[in-house]
């Protein structure tokens, strides 16, 4: 990857950021509800998901993209098992595709379950990594970014690296993405823009946020 394209992304996103149109400030805000109702201890795990993920955003709702509504259906009817399931997922000790990994497997052996019933739903809309990936970021903006598969194969063209993104490949996602963390946490215009729009600390706070905005908005500078 050349350095050089990383920056210059980086100063596109800004002038994405000074766009009065731009409508993503939004996530900040679904962040800081998770953090505040987020418990993995909660006495209804059901109840404390729908809270910590309340609201419509096309993070995890869409015409054909339900893994929110799956969740909290699952949820109800596998306590035990989902809880858990985050459980593991959220074990930052241990290998990271890996958790991932498991944590689809999970939801495919309980989707296995449901299909021999009436399951409402037409996958568990987890097989793409999205969705776990917004798990992560929510949990921990410090160390994940959000995971969208095309936008960052095309940021990887962008950059010039030199093997393509054909398949998900986690381990590699995150150290691109811990690479454009590293740049952006020097670009004090950008940490100005950041904390000016949502209060001093933000952008420190969670950057992986801006991480994922950064490459998944790279069709707009290309």
């Amino acid at each position: 990857m050349k350095l050089e394209k990383i920056k210059k992304a980086i100063r596109e996103y800004k002038k994405i950021l000074a766009d009065p149109d731009y409508e993503e400030w939004y996530i900040w805000e679904l962040l800081e509800q998770y953090q505040e109702y987020w418990d993995m201890d909660a006495m209804s795990f059901s109840s404390m998901f729908d809270t910590a993920f309340s609201g419509k955003s096309k993070l995890w709702t869409d015409q054909d993209y339900q893994p929110k509504m799956v969740m909290s259906y699952l949820s109800q009817k596998y306590d035990d098992l989902i809880r858990s399931a985050f459980g593991d997922l959220y074990a930052d000790h241990k290998d990271l595709a890996g958790r991932v990994d498991r944590f689809i497997y999970q939801l495919d052996q309980v989707y296995m379950i449901e299909r021999r019933d009436d399951f409402p739903f037409a996958s568990h809309y987890h097989e793409d990594r999205q969705m776990i990936f917004t798990y992560l970021a929510f949990h921990d903006p410090q160390q994940y970014a959000f995971y969208y598969f095309r936008p960052f194969a095309e940021f990887l063209r962008y950059v010039e690296s030199p093997k393509p993104y054909p398949s998900h490949d986690i381990d590699r996602f995150y150290k691109v993405c811990k690479a454009i963390k590293t740049i952006a946490l020097k670009d004090d215009e950008l940490k100005t823009i950041i904390d000016e729009k949502l209060g001093e600390g933000y952008f420190e706070k969670a950057p992986m946020i801006v991480v994922g905005e950064v490459y998944r908005l790279v069709s707009f500078y290309t």
